[in-house]
């Protein structure tokens, strides 16, 4: 019950970091939890008493920025499945999300979403840094909904080796 209380509280978190975000779905989805102080110590502050947020992906540790998601990167660097990493500030966490396969669905018609919108490739590349880091993006579109609202589309991929792939194929194929 614990888990999906923090995949809920993920999501609204989500959608409060963009409001125009109409679906953000993942498969496979893993979220490890951290407190602030833990994140501060992994990133060398020996004893950081002070711990602010300073935004959906910051903390201030003695003085010191931390990215959330290089954090997370960092910590998991081996692992393909990672998407971000984000500030829970009201339980004092950090959240490490991961996913083999993530769906985005943004909304064009408010004005700072509009920079992702002007070309779907290239509004998509800059999402997979907020949304979904180290998958490939395998599809992007422009789309144009019910009223003449516009979303662009994104779907991640987990990306996988050639060798990777041919197991796949055969374990498939038996």
């Amino acid at each position: 019950m614990r888990l999906w209380g923090i995949v809920f509280i993920f999501a609204l978190l989500i959608f409060s970091i963009h409001g125009s975000v109409v679906s953000f779905d993942i498969t496979s989805s893993k979220v490890l939890e951290f407190s602030y102080t833990t994140v501060c110590k992994e990133q060398g502050i020996t004893h950081p008493i002070i711990i602010e947020e300073k935004g959906p992906v910051l903390l201030d540790c003695m003085g010191s920025e931390v990215n959330v998601g290089e954090f997370c990167q960092k910590k998991f660097a081996d692992d393909k499945r990672f998407l971000r990493g984000v500030v829970l500030s009201k339980e004092k966490k950090v959240l490490c999300q991961f996913g083999n396969e993530a769906v985005l669905k943004l909304n064009c018609d408010k004005e700072k979403e509009k920079i992702f919108c002007q070309d779907s490739r290239q509004g998509c590349l800059q999402l997979k840094n907020l949304y979904a880091f180290n998958l490939e993006l395998v599809h992007h579109s422009l789309v144009e909904e019910v009223f003449n609202k516009k979303n662009i589309s994104c779907y991640y991929q987990m990306k996988l080796s050639d060798d990777e792939i041919i197991k796949l194929n055969k374990d498939s194929s038996d």
